[in-house]
């Protein structure tokens, strides 16, 4: 019922104007119906939901956004990389990629979802770009909802990443150490690794506080980055925090 629900649906809902946004045009119209779909439409028409798009999406856009960052920074750890793609995983940048795609309003919810703003709200829209990700995927290939992608966000992508880097990453990290620990990281360079017209660093920060000793390293082009490297890589380790 579900599918014949959605193929019928196509001749009643004009999706071309998201079609025009998106600069692809879907052979199946109902699996683009279905990535538009929030769960509070589907339940009071009886057709499929964006959910299990929502699902694929989300390890398709890993995959796009993991090979995007190791290709721009060719030259970061894995540590730099995560925080870099998490950046762009995150409920915020898929809320700001909906809007810049118009999609809350074409997106297909419920009467009562609707009269509660339901258009405006971060977590159906974002849900909603990682579905309609998996519906190009499925109906263009990986390669195409790679491309669209990359091309429609990519202004998005490149501020988020340039953002991302010049965030204080080392004065974060001293806050919340001073915070739980009552201490101030260390920092010191453990390794200088090629020529000395191509070097790289490897700096690593330490925390000391009573029996909590944790480490962690970081690389860069100098050792300014190197050492904001290492903090990324800190903050993303799950630390016991002492009250003070």
């Amino acid at each position: 019922m579900g599918a014949s629900f959605l193929r019928n649906m196509s001749h009643e809902v004009d999706v071309s104007g998201f079609e025009e946004l998106l600069g692809y045009t879907f052979k199946n119209k109902g699996l683009l119906l279905e990535a538009l779909s929030h769960s509070s439409y589907s339940n009071e028409r009886g057709c499929p939901s964006n959910e299990r798009l929502e699902f694929l999406g989300d390890a398709v856009l890993h995959l796009i956004l993991t090979e995007h960052v190791m290709q721009l920074y060719p030259e970061a750890d894995e540590g730099v990389l995560s925080f870099l793609r998490s950046c762009t995983e995150s409920e915020e940048f898929l809320y700001k990629a909906a809007q810049s795609l118009n999609i809350g309003g074409f997106i297909l919810l419920g009467n009562g979802e609707e009269r509660n703003g339901g258009r405006g709200k971060k977590t159906i829209l974002a849900d909603a770009v990682e579905a309609v990700i998996a519906a190009l995927s499925i109906d263009g290939g990986f390669s195409m909802a790679k491309n669209v992608l990359l091309s429609k966000f990519n202004p998005l992508l490149t501020q988020t990443y340039k953002t991302a880097l010049h965030s204080d990453s080392k004065s974060e990290l001293q806050q919340l150490t001073q915070q739980y620990y009552n201490c101030l990281p260390t920092y010191s360079i453990i390794e200088e690794i090629g020529l000395d017209h191509d070097k790289t660093f490897v700096a690593e920060v330490k925390i000391v506080a009573d029996e909590l000793v944790v480490s962690a390293q970081g690389s860069g082009k100098n050792k300014k980055s190197a050492e904001k490297a290492a903090a990324i890589n800190m903050l993303k380790k799950t630390l016991p925090r002492n009250s003070g």
